[in-house]
């Protein structure tokens, strides 16, 4: 054989096999990585992601408001920020084959630093949530009530054979879930399609859960159904539950457990990448967390919890540099000001 028709050891056709091999295995995890990238595009991209000022609900919170005891919340945001620098930690290393094998624990530490942030906001307002579900549809909730900034107010509902995605452009916008994002209507698209394939996720194991339990649905035959029509999937998933960016999270979180991690592992994607849009969309949803809560229990009250969090001996202060640049001047308040209080 001609050596000039080898490529690595092996003949052209076996190497393009190979390649295509790989490629094939790759997608499911490129998809990922497209939906992550999508929405960090969406967030860095809106001028008004971080003007918190423009909600509403965020102009509106006074000063002492807080219906949650200091002690409580300290734990909870200092949970959410270990976790955040953890998950920093590991983005930082630029090796793409370490963070390849990283994937499996910064999926749930991306999920867990956003649900803390998540469940000591809510507790702030005299809330309580005692499960992952209930803080996921409190968030839903929220999100429907116009508290949250339009950045990540997106959700889709309806019944398995109608979705609706609400606050994201949709109709007309062209994507594929393998598509790289270059342009505001591709995010959008992506998201769109995070929703739909969350929902239906969703659906399909509450399908799967209530057909294994002691009232599945028949059919006229009186056996378990195997296929449903419109109005059983309307049953099964009520249009009223909305799903939102938190359940695409916690989708990933359990995904992290299971044998569907091992197909992210070993794919040949940018984990670089993948790492870094993770970080940054935590990052966004502590900030909007951080800022509702300081508001309502007072810069002083919350310069105290920054200041009093240790300090990392390597990593830059990532929750100091945010109270300083991007929480404290909606407050009002200088860093001078702030650091002195």
């Amino acid at each position: 054989m001609n050596n000039s028709s080898l490529v690595g050891g092996f003949d052209v056709s076996t190497f393009m096999r190979i390649l295509q091999e790989k490629q094939d295995k790759s997608k499911p995890a490129q998809v990922f990585l497209n939906h992550f990238s999508a929405l960090c595009f969406h967030i860095e991209n809106d001028s008004q992601a971080k003007n918190l000022n423009t909600v509403r609900y965020f102009y509106e919170i006074k000063e002492g408001s807080c219906k949650c005891d200091y002690d409580t919340l300290r734990k909870l945001l200092y949970n959410c920020w270990s976790t955040e620098y953890a998950l920093r930690l590991t983005a930082n290393q630029d090796n793409n084959d370490f963070l390849g094998f990283a994937v499996q624990w910064a999926l749930p530490q991306a999920y867990y630093s956003s649900y803390q942030s998540l469940n000591a906001f809510i507790q702030s307002t005299g809330a309580t949530t005692s499960s992952h579900t209930g803080a996921i549809k409190k968030f839903a909730e929220l999100v429907k009530n116009n508290k949250y900034p339009k950045t990540i107010s997106f959700y889709c509902d309806g019944d398995y054979s109608d979705l609706k995605v609400v606050n994201i452009p949709s109709k007309g916008v062209k994507s594929s879930s393998l598509s790289r994002i270059y342009t505001p209507e591709d995010a959008q698209g992506q998201i769109a399609m995070l929703l739909r394939g969350t929902r239906k996720e969703l659906a399909e194991q509450l399908k799967k859960d209530r057909q294994c339990s002691s009232k599945p649905i028949l059919t006229k035959d009186k056996k378990v159904a195997k296929a449903f029509s419109c109005k059983q999937w309307a049953e099964i998933i009520k249009p009223s539950t909305m799903t939102t960016l938190f359940d695409f999270l916690y989708r990933l979180r359990l995904k992290a457990n299971y044998s569907d991690v091992q197909m992210l592992i070993e794919a040949e994607i940018d984990f670089v990448e993948f790492h870094s849009c993770i970080h940054k969309i935590v990052s966004y949803i502590n900030f909007i967390h951080e800022a509702y809560i300081a508001k309502s229990i007072g810069y002083k009250k919350f310069n105290e919890l920054v200041i009093n969090f240790p300090k990392h001996p390597v990593l830059e202060p990532i929750v100091l540099n945010r109270w300083q640049r991007e929480i404290s001047p909606l407050l009002g308040v200088e860093w001078s000001d702030c650091k002195a209080a």
